[in-house]
């Protein structure tokens, strides 16, 4: 999936400048798609559209008449949810209440580097670990526990998503194609607005499309061709050109 999306809500102007100065400094900024806001407005628009969250960074205290950060992860991000979150305060007494919603961390302000990126190493550790297991599909009826390295892409037709295996194998649910991504670790990336294509068994890039390791290929949109080499190239370990 290339970069993960990492969203922060904060509405004080100059801890923005702050927390952009830290995303740069740090170490794994590749590995980050950065979205910095400052209202919750913004915020419910952008879960509106069905964006895709990897990590949420947000103050806990947004302001007089606005819900608070932890009572946005709680309508948002409940238990089980797969985002990431991590909370900063310049007020330690909010710490209590953040620990009854899930958070993978509790920064207080002011933050040091050192330690946001320890916030943001663990949060990525945890995308990690829980992208590395296997997908639940319900399919006719029943549930079947799918292998992510077993998929080799996944093609979308209205509500519908398939699973296409590596064995020629083809699993359909219903689902979207962001929900699938969502579920899936970061070798696999949208190369098309109908297709997601697992990195790891691509064995050439093509102006249009990719050839897969079985000779199948899938079509790459021109809007996501530049996206598409970029991933591929990081993901094998290769600079850009």
């Amino acid at each position: 999936m290339g970069a993960f999306h990492l969203l922060a809500l904060e509405d004080n102007e100059e801890y923005q400048k702050v927390l952009r100065s830290m995303l740069s400094k740090y170490p794994g900024r590749s590995r980050l798609d950065v979205d910095i806001i400052s209202g919750v407005t913004t915020f419910e628009a952008l879960m509106a559209s069905d964006d895709r969250i990897d990590i949420f960074i947000t103050d806990i205290d947004l302001g007089e008449g606005n819900p608070s950060g932890i009572e946005l992860v709680r309508r948002y991000f409940p238990a089980g949810s797969p985002t990431k979150v991590i909370y900063i305060s310049g007020h330690v007494e909010f710490c209590t209440s953040a620990y009854q919603t899930e958070h993978t961390y509790f920064l207080l302000k002011p933050i040091n580097q050192s330690d946001f990126d320890a916030a943001l190493d663990k949060a990525l550790s945890n995308l990690q670990d829980s992208r590395q297991l296997p997908v639940a599909i319900q399919h006719n009826g029943t549930v079947t526990m799918v292998d992510p390295s077993e998929v080799e892409f996944v093609e979308s037709e209205r509500r519908k998503v398939r699973l296409h295996s590596v064995r020629g194998e083809c699993i359909e649910t219903y689902a979207t194609l962001g929900q699938m991504l969502d579920m899936l670790p970061e070798c696999f990336v949208q190369c098309h607005k109908s297709y997601l294509v697992n990195m790891a068994c691509i064995v050439e890039l093509r102006p249009g499309s990719v050839l897969l390791r079985s000779g199948r290929e899938v079509p790459v949109s021109q809007r996501q061709r530049t996206s598409v080499r970029d991933s591929f190239f990081h993901y094998v370990g290769l600079n850009a050109r």
